[in-house]
């Protein structure tokens, strides 16, 4: 190489770096704009909100309340003597039939009843057929009476009808007269007890009556000795076993679901678990429920209460029974609360319009009643709703990105969704809230993203209260 050449390649090499590092620094320059647009927040008056379009729904107004199966209908049995169960039939959860015998009680009061009924029967008989012959023996003696009547009144006629001249007519006609006389006291006195007679025949007649009650009342008793089922159904609660002593009572019916479980023998009207030992005492009444007759008692809040009305419908699931959701029917509702802690709460009946086998009383259920039901109506987010004073509004979000408030007249709500009756038209879009990500923008997007949230109903927007 030259000398001349020399210089001009240095040269040309240094313009060469020149060249690289000017574009280097383009790159970077370029790169660095980019980052810082691509970084920038957006601008956009809907950033950092939520929000939702106005559709159609049903909306479903619920009250929910828990609780258990109960029996509809069952009765207490109850025998109408004391005594001891000699033989018992039933056992706990037996199927029974009205007619089956339950139990039999042996009783020495009505064998006594018995006897002292037939005794007394017999000596009212006995007197009654002595009333008759004291009747007949009067009956006799005022016959005899009447008779030595006519006699002595014939003999006074004959002395009076004889002429005034007959020796000693005088003395006879007064004999005779005092035999009438004595004969007519003779009749007075067989009428007399011809009547004490009578009444001697009315009154054994009344015992007898009263005697033959007694009778067949100690009969009947002894047929009550045999406790039998007056309706069909399952033995859920049995508080005897034999050699137990039994009390008379009352048998009664029940439709307030207060039926034992089939496992424990224990019910609601007090009645104890069977006993093993032949020497216990009990009331002998035990509980028949109809199973086939189940219905649903939840407890529901004092604050549900008044939105409650019979007739209204409900999606009843049991913990038990899994997959199949029930159809019930309100069918009553108690007047009276319960107070618990504070907390008042009232029992709600409820029917089940479909039976199934697999349901047993006590089972936990879960009832959510439907109280009103708003069908396709135009609906938001209850989030979306917000109220100033009187009034209440929504914050529509349009396509340009601007924000508006609109005055709406609101429904019926379900918490989730609330109903529109007016000032909105499906499809429009609502701001439900403010996301996270408006509270963690950068400083240079961070009022904008404060004014989101406020129009969320954050504090410092329209929606606050």
């Amino acid at each position: 190489m030259s000398a001349e050449a020399a210089p001009l390649t240095a040269a040309r090499k240094r313009k060469a770096r020149w060249s690289i590092a000017a574009v280097v620094t383009l790159v970077v320059i370029v790169v660095a704009v980019a980052a810082v647009t691509l970084l920038k927040p957006k601008t956009s008056a809907t950033s950092g909100v939520s929000t939702a379009a106005v559709a159609r729904k049903t909306l479903k107004i619920l009250v929910s309340g828990t609780g258990s199966t109960v029996v509809a209908d069952s009765v207490t049995v109850t025998p109408e003597i004391s005594g001891t169960v000699e033989k018992l039939d039933v056992s706990l959860g037996a199927t029974v039939t009205a007619g089956d015998t339950l139990y039999t009680i042996s009783s020495t009061d009505v064998e006594s009843q018995l006897l002292k009924a037939k005794a007394s029967l017999l000596q009212a008989k006995q007197s009654k057929t002595q009333a008759q012959g004291s009747v007949q023996q009067a009956n006799n003696q005022l016959y005899s009476a009447r008779t030595q009547q006519i006699q002595a009144e014939q003999s006074l006629s004959d002395l009076e009808s004889q002429p005034a001249t007959s020796p000693g007519r005088s003395d006879k006609i007064v004999l005779a007269k005092r035999s009438v006389s004595s004969a007519k006291s003779g009749v007075t006195a067989a009428n007399t007890s011809l009547s004490a007679a009578n009444l001697g025949v009315q009154v054994a007649n009344a015992n007898l009556t009263s005697a033959q009650q007694s009778y067949d009342d100690a009969v009947a008793g002894t047929k009550h000795t045999t406790v039998t089922a007056p309706i069909d159904g399952v033995v859920t609660a049995l508080p005897i076993s034999v050699g137990s002593a039994v009390s008379a009572g009352t048998s009664s019916a029940s439709s307030s679901g207060g039926s034992s479980s089939g496992s424990t023998g224990a019910s609601t009207a007090g009645a104890t678990t069977a006993s093993t030992s032949s020497s216990s005492s009990s009331s002998g009444s035990l509980t028949i429920s109809d199973l086939s007759n189940l219905k649903v008692q939840v407890s529901v809040s004092e604050v549900d209460i008044p939105s409650l009305k019979a007739g209204q419908k409900a999606a009843i699931t049991f913990d038990a029974i899994s997959g199949k959701e029930f159809v019930g029917t309100v069918s009553a509702i108690s007047p009276n609360g319960t107070n618990s802690s504070g907390v008042v709460s009232y029992s709600v009946d409820l029917t089940l319009d479909d039976a199934d086998a697999r349901l047993r009383p006590d089972m936990t259920a879960t009832a959510d009643i439907e109280t009103q039901v708003a069908t396709n109506v135009l609906v938001v987010p209850s989030a979306a709703v917000k109220t100033s004073g009187t009034s209440t509004y929504v914050e529509i979000a349009a396509q340009n990105g601007t924000i508006s408030k609109q005055n709406v007249t609101v429904g019926v709500s379900d918490d989730t969704y609330t109903e529109i009756k007016t000032g909105l038209t499906q499809g429009a879009t609502v701001v439900t809230g403010s996301s996270a990500a408006s509270t963690s923008s950068s400083s240079g997007n961070s009022s904008r993203g404060l004014m989101m949230g406020g129009a969320g109903g954050g504090p410092g927007g329209p929606g606050g209260n």
